[in-house]
Parts: C-alpha cells; sequence; structure tokens
C-alpha cells in the first residue's frame, strides 16, 4: 500500500472542521495554490456535479490551471461521510482521500491520508512513479494542506512579517 499521511491538531470543535472539509466545493480554500510541492497546478475552482450537496455519494468537479493551460479537470466523490468523526474523497478513482478527526481537549487532531492503495500495480509503474517524485511533492503536501485548512477555519494567526529598526 502507499499511502502518505499528517496529523495536526486544530482548535475548532470536530463538527466545525468537518463541516468545512465535507464541502467539497470549498476544497480550492486549503488545496495547495502556492506550488511549493510539485508541478504549478492551481485549482481554480471546485463545483457540486451530482448527488447530495454535501454528504456520502455528493460528487464534486474541480478544475485546475497548469502553468498557461486551463481548465484541466478532476472529480471527486464522498464515500464516507460519519459527521464530526471520518471523511472520504475518492479523487478520479485514482486514490483516496482520507479524514479522521478526534476530538481533544483543545480542538480536534486531525489526520490527512492520501492512499493510492496498491497503485501503480506493474514494478515498472511503481519505478517511473517514484522516478517521477510523487512520494517527495505528496507528503509535505498534505502537511501543509492541514496548516491551510487551519488557517481557513480562522484558527490560527497568519505568520507575522518581522521588522528590525534600523537605527
Amino acid at each position: 500500500m502507499t499511502a502518505f499521511e499528517a496529523t495536526r491538531e486544530i482548535s475548532a470543535a470536530p463538527g466545525r472542521v468537518f463541516d468545512f472539509l465535507a464541502d467539497g466545493r470549498r476544497h480550492e480554500e486549503w488545496l495547495d495554490k502556492d506550488h511549493q510541492h510539485g508541478p504549478l497546478r492551481e485549482v481554480v475552482g471546485t463545483e457540486h456535479v451530482s448527488g447530495p450537496e454535501v454528504g456520502e455519494g455528493a460528487t464534486y468537479r474541480g478544475r485546475q490551471a497548469m502553468g498557461r493551460r486551463k481548465g484541466k479537470g478532476y472529480t471527486f466523490r464522498t464515500e464516507v461521510h460519519e459527521p464530526a468523526r471520518r471523511l472520504v474523497f475518492r479523487a478520479d478513482g485514482r486514490y483516496d482521500v482520507l479524514f479522521d478527526l478526534v476530538e481533544t481537549q483543545g480542538g480536534t487532531r486531525v489526520t490527512f491520508t492520501r492512499d493510492y492503495g496498491e497503485r501503480p500495480s506493474r514494478l515498472l509503474g511503481r519505478l517511473l512513479w517514484r522516478w517521477a517524485g510523487k512520494p517527495k511533492y505528496v507528503e509535505p503536501t498534505i502537511a501543509d494542506d492541514l496548516l491551510r485548512i487551519e488557517r481557513a477555519l480562522g484558527t490560527i494567526a497568519p505568520p507575522k512579517s518581522s521588522a528590525k529598526a534600523v537605527l
């Protein structure tokens, strides 16, 4: 199994965190837009496509821009929707995005996993996948996504700029 995982404590109730994550239309608010990790891909919009607005069976479409190319699309569907506990999206049938939430004294411990399952299944595919650098981009991206989720929820102050007095 090929999976990448990151955990972060967020100072908000599990229900609030879950409601934010469960609405696929809000994914563009926290996905890696600063291009720190990997190719220049920016999510330029997400929309509801079918099923309930939020919940099991809800399907969303996201659009990405890659450099000057616009409109590259992807879909993701809510497979598991257990309020304030667990959320699973299947992205284009290629990988699963899992969020496990546990209430803590200070808010919610969120574990974010991107699970590629056994894919790619052939040895050559696995070697190319590693050679292309996918693992090196995914791990830091999901840790940073958790930080962006916390910022989007307004439970963390944005980084402060530092200034020095010049005499």
